[in-house]
């Protein structure tokens, strides 16, 4: 975390913020005494925190331009020894998401945002993204349900999946902007 700050209790931010890196406020009394639920600093989905309902579906305000990255991953620090807390584990606990609405404002999917969510399977992702970030989306029914070959999401080329290249060289149409 950018932020490891034990006093941090207030944020003030700009309206102009569209980019925070991930868990950068995560070990922060802020953090700790923000309410369960989507967390939005300026114009950044910035977290998911605490409980989720049951089979949720989540419609992202209005508005915002990025999601942080791992802003949908939820785990747990556990230690194989209780005596020797060097060797950190982490258990990942699935958020029940089933889908997800993105506003036409969205630009940026943070790398592994809905990782480890397998219910999602709906994601209604807006034309005006134009950076998916790597594993964005892995682990999730969205793209298991993706046919083999390369995924493309809008004109970002975002996985080769399920196939291996046959040639050795990669060709992309004029309508790509970017790659995952």
């Amino acid at each position: 975390s950018a932020f490891s700050c034990s006093n941090l209790k207030k944020i003030l931010s700009s309206e102009n913020i569209s980019y925070i890196g991930k868990e950068a406020f995560h070990d922060t009394p802020w953090f700790e005494e923000q309410p369960d639920g989507i967390i939005y600093i300026g114009k950044v989905l910035y977290a998911y925190k605490g409980e989720m309902p049951n089979d949720a579906s989540i419609i992202v305000k209005d508005g915002i331009i990025s999601i942080t990255a791992c802003a949908f991953d939820n785990y747990e620090e556990f230690y194989d020894d209780y005596d020797d807390y060097s060797n950190i584990f982490y258990r990942f606990i699935p958020y029940p998401l089933i889908s997800i609405t993105l506003p036409n404002t969205l630009t940026t999917i943070g790398d592994k945002a809905f990782r480890n969510c397998p219910q999602l399977t709906t994601v209604d992702i807006p034309d005006s993204v134009t950076y998916v970030g790597g594993d964005a989306f892995d682990g999730t029914s969205w793209y298991d349900n993706q046919p083999d070959g390369i995924v493309r999401i809008n004109n970002v080329v975002y996985k080769l999946k399920g196939i291996e290249l046959s040639e050795d060289i990669l060709s992309f149409d004029d309508n790509v902007i970017a790659i995952s």
